[in-house]
């Protein structure tokens, strides 16, 4: 039977049932180094796996609604307050297609996908159409048509961001660093704590990346308290009203 070392565990070559019983007593993934080219389990599970959804599995439908209205256990915290976050986040810090085998597949697999080309990005396109306006949960009557205020301006913009130390008030990834992370020209977005866009005072606004600034448009209330107290409790009114 062939053997190889793994970061100082023995590992030894087995198959099915076996294999996962050695891999529980070693405490080590019975599937490690392993994939669907190399081995006939792993080739199975991911037959068996290919097409299923909640519609046609009646595994996925119970784990469905055995989640539903479960708060993401993430929620609020940040690597920072956090050990099992910041080990998440160190963990797929500086990956690339360059340095990391696993990106690098990824990457090759989705490219030139369309959904004129492929079945899965047409069923989330088909199904996104059908979320457009008021059929879609975060839609508040049509207030991100309405413009912006007057004061709401760039030397506003610019200011908010000094006052920030040009800094993501969520994520705290710096006005440098997000335009190399996520390739972008321009400066970190401005937020509207209370979703109002005609309110442009210094203390409804606050500097968040794209990505925070994307989350935040869900669970409102969670985040207008949140960013409230970041900026400042006593200069903002508790009677204050989120927009939509």
């Amino acid at each position: 039977m062939a053997k190889k070392e793994i970061k100082g565990i023995l590992q030894v070559d087995l198959f099915g049932d076996e294999r996962m019983m050695y891999a529980e007593k070693v405490k080590v993934a019975w599937s490690k180094g392993l994939t669907k080219d190399v081995n006939s389990s792993l080739a199975a599970m991911s037959r068996r796996a290919k097409g299923t959804t909640k519609e046609n599995n009646v595994s996925i439908r119970a784990m469905v609604r055995k989640n539903t209205g479960k708060p993401n256990w993430k929620k609020g915290l940040t690597k920072e307050t956090d050990s099992r976050v910041a080990k998440g986040s160190n963990t797929v810090k500086g990956r690339t297609k360059e340095n990391n085998e696993g990106v690098a597949k990824a990457a090759l697999t989705k490219t030139g996908r369309t959904k004129e080309n492929n079945e899965g990005l047409a069923a989330m396109a088909k199904k996104l159409k059908l979320r457009v306006g008021e059929k879609n949960p975060n839609w508040t009557g049509g207030v991100s048509f309405l413009p912006y205020s007057k004061e709401f301006n760039r030397a506003m913009k610019s200011y908010i961001r000094d006052r920030d130390n040009h800094t993501c008030q969520r994520c705290g990834i710096s006005e440098e660093d997000y335009k190399k992370k996520f390739v972008r020209k321009c400066n970190l977005p401005i937020h509207h704590i209370n979703y109002d866009k005609t309110d442009g005072s210094e203390y409804n606004l606050i500097s968040l990346c794209i990505k925070c600034n994307g989350n935040a448009n869900s669970d409102r209330e969670f985040w207008f308290a949140y960013f409230r107290d970041k900026v400042s409790v006593k200069r903002i009114p508790e009677d204050i009203v989120i927009y939509g």
